[in-house]
């Protein structure tokens, strides 16, 4: 077997070939190796070489480029710092960074506090002095906020916005403290109190600041931003209890989204503000109760003040404009002189959207038993009580009379009778002995035993328990007030009551 080794020239050597037989051309033997050993040799000596020179150009090649990509990084023409103090916002930003940087006219750069580069602004070159280092950059795109006087500026793109930031804690406020850039992404949780909720300069916060505002307190809270900014279009607009909004700043103006929806009770009349962000607003409307009658002797009964009406509604947003007067109804004085009645319950309303209306008064003389008032109805007021001979009748949709059925498809005032007629949402009939039910309107008073009961709205006045002693008040809302034989007076009857919420 004949073994041979080649030089090959791709690697330095010159193509030859040596074998260890006799051949005359390339063999070590017969002495051939006088001829051909030295030149074999050389041959490996100049692999060698080449070999090391390659290695050596290799190690050379990857330390030129970790040089060129330190070069790059450092990028020492495109990348300067600054000690010029800055207020992070948008427009015209001059600064002083180093001369004899590579900074033209058009270039996109970023300004990063060197402490805190989260704290960044972006814009176009708009002019740079290469012999003083003095340059100016249009921003047009901010993150963070503050002051600083250490900067990083180098080549960049544009800063996008900051994107919604989960809560970072909860803050409660029971008073205004100025909204600022260090509340972004704070619950602020308005527990108490009835004040004007002010903004920073929507410049100041930036593009992209958030907070959620909650009003978990029972007071109105008014949303109003820095001088003539906006929020969800409108100067400013009160945020009522229970709700709770998404609050976000484009750097111009304020946009909120409805998170959780207000609801409100008024006891007395008040004006209603329409809030944006809702499609519906929901509702109970209670009038006031009819007062107690007085009898003037210990012989006769006399009747209970009929319940006031509850009317429910519900209306699309676009329906209330921007406000609505809201009116509640009093309640129906009791009667402190002899053979008299009580008052008729005042209605309510919501602007001229719905109306409820009142109890009457129950009424009473020194001849006979006289009964209760009717209860009021979704389109007018309960009458007065009349003597044993008739019956009151139930506000409208109503019936005259007194029954323990459910009157009027349940709209209807109760009559008053003995025993108070009941409904479902028209107040209960007033009574001479017990006062009538309803699930929504007032109870009906009672002239000779107990108040009629509500399920929502407030129970009938009691017959004073004597007779010589007052009734009893009907309780809010609604109630009607209890009779009196010959006691100081009948029991008033109790306000009406607008409770109202909003549907998103």
């Amino acid at each position: 077997m004949t073994n041979q080794v080649t030089f090959p020239a791709n690697v330095g050597g010159d193509g030859s070939t040596v074998t260890d037989d006799s051949n005359p051309t390339t063999g070590l033997a017969n002495g051939g190796f006088r001829a051909r050993l030295l030149p074999m040799f050389t041959q490996i000596i100049n692999i060698a070489s080449w070999v090391t020179g390659q290695v050596t150009a290799a190690s050379q090649s990857a330390a030129n480029a970790a040089t060129s990509a330190a070069t790059a990084a450092n990028a020492p023409g495109t990348s300067a710092a600054s000690t010029t103090s800055l207020t992070i916002g948008t427009g015209n930003q001059a600064l002083t960074v180093q001369a004899g940087k590579l900074f033209v006219v058009g270039m996109m750069v970023s300004i990063a506090s060197t402490a805190s580069p989260s704290n960044v602004m972006a814009g176009i070159v708009t002019a740079y002095n290469s012999g003083t280092g003095a340059m100016t950059v249009n921003v047009g795109s901010v993150a963070g906020a503050g002051t600083f006087a250490a900067w990083t500026v180098a080549i960049s793109g544009p800063v996008g916005p900051a994107g919604p930031a989960a809560v970072s804690t909860r803050s409660a406020r029971t008073a205004n403290t100025v909204l600022g850039v260090a509340d972004a992404g704070k619950l602020i949780d308005i527990t108490s109190g009835t004040f004007t909720q002010t903004f920073a300069a929507a410049a100041t916060l930036g593009n992209g600041w958030m907070c959620w505002l909650r009003n978990s307190g029972s007071g109105d809270i008014t949303l109003d931003p820095n001088a003539s900014e906006l929020i969800d279009g409108l100067t400013s607009y009160v945020m009522y209890p229970g709700e709770c909004r998404l609050v976000l700043c484009d750097g111009a103006a304020f946009y909120s989204q409805v998170v959780n929806p207000f609801f409100r009770v008024f006891t007395v009349s008040d004006t209603f503000t329409t809030p944006p962000g809702y499609d519906q607003v929901g509702g109970l409307l209670w009038a006031g109760g009819g007062g107690g009658g007085k009898a003037g002797t210990t012989s006769f009964a006399a009747g209970g003040g009929g319940g006031g009406a509850c009317v429910p509604f519900q209306f699309p947003v676009a329906s209330l404009g921007a406000s609505q007067a809201v009116t509640v109804g009093s309640g129906g004085t009791g009667s402190s002189a002899a053979n008299a009645a009580g008052g008729t319950g005042g209605s309510s309303s919501l602007g001229t959207l719905v109306t409820a209306y009142g109890g009457g008064g129950g009424s009473g003389t020194t001849s006979a038993n006289y009964y209760g008032g009717g209860g009021g109805g979704a389109l007018s007021a309960g009458s007065p009580g009349p003597n044993g001979s008739s019956q009151a009748g139930g506000g409208q949709p109503g019936n005259t009379g007194g029954t323990n059925l459910i009157d009027n498809h349940g709209f209807g005032g109760g009559g008053g009778a003995v025993t108070g007629g009941n409904s479902a949402y028209g107040g209960a009939g007033g009574g001479y002995a017990n006062g009538g039910n309803s699930v929504y309107g007032g109870g009906g008073g009672a002239g000779g035993a107990n108040g009629g009961k509500s399920v929502f709205g407030g129970n009938g006045g009691n017959w004073g328990g004597s007779n010589s002693t007052s009734g009893t008040n009907g309780a809010a809302p609604a109630g009607g007030g209890g009779g009196s034989s010959n006691g100081a007076k009948g029991g008033d009857g109790a306000r009406g009551e607008l409770r109202i919420w909003g549907v998103i």
